[in-house]
């Protein structure tokens, strides 16, 4: 496995074909949505090249579930991802499907034992049962622990934690830490690095952030894309640029 293809394993921080996905609890009356959109520039030429459309869903202040639609620039939808955090706050039931592809991955059952990941290509599906560790996330629970915390991260604490990769069916150790920090328009913006904690490190490029740390909203993303792209079949280097908020 190369170094482009472990990382699109790790790809999906931020979101099936054959498979049945989990329910998501949708807004009612009680609960709040929250609607914003991250445009996705390819790292080398600068070309927009998808947007992530995100619905969320908190109950008394929390996220419970949403919907991440990945759309190209023409309109065309290019992949969905559904999310409910019903089980645990930073390991969500997912389904995530790419119909281009023909690929889609799960996360069917979490317990405080393990959780259960499934990965579909080709019409092949496979499922591993992976042990929980203390403390641990899983795709889009990676963005809910950082913003959980972010006022350790902002003071310079460094925090490791086991990373469950859905598309490698597998955790790895991970660490994350401030770089810098900046002012604008008097809010504060945090900048974080998101890396192997393991020799992994020197063979695979790091994820950066910039958080907003009043409120708490991600604002930009640079490193490997989750989404192939639609010309090469293979995930881009891309910056994503949130807002909409």
């Amino acid at each position: 496995m190369n170094r482009r293809e472990w990382m699109a394993g790790t790809a999906g921080v931020l979101a099936g074909v054959g498979l049945m996905g989990p329910t998501v609890v949708w807004a009612d009356e009680g609960s709040k949505t929250q609607q914003f959109i991250g445009k996705a520039y390819d790292k080398d030429s600068g070309q927009w090249i998808y947007t992530e459309q995100h619905n969320q869903t908190f109950r008394n202040g929390k996220w419970v579930s949403g919907v991440i639609r990945y759309v190209l620039p023409t309109g065309e939808l290019i992949a969905e991802k559904k999310l409910d955090f019903s089980a645990d706050p930073f390991i969500p039931l997912t389904a995530m499907s790419i119909p281009r592809s023909k690929y889609a991955e799960a996360i069917t059952e979490v317990n405080k034992d393990f959780v259960v990941m499934q990965t579909t290509e080709n019409g092949k599906t496979e499922s591993d049962k992976v042990n929980r560790k203390n403390p641990m996330c899983a795709d889009s629970g990676f963005h809910a622990f950082i913003q959980a915390n972010l006022p350790d991260l902002n003071a310079g604490k460094k925090i490791t934690l086991a990373f469950g990769v859905v598309g490698r069916r597998s955790e790895y150790s991970f660490r994350i830490l401030k770089t810098g920090s900046s002012q604008l328009d008097g809010k504060t913006r945090v900048e974080l690095r998101a890396e192997p904690d393991s020799l992994l490190r020197f063979v695979v490029d790091p994820l950066t952030l910039v958080y907003e740390l009043e409120s708490r909203n991600l604002l930009e993303y640079n490193g490997l894309s989750n989404i192939p792209d639609v010309k090469t079949g293979k995930p881009p280097m891309v910056k994503i640029v949130y807002s909409g908020y």
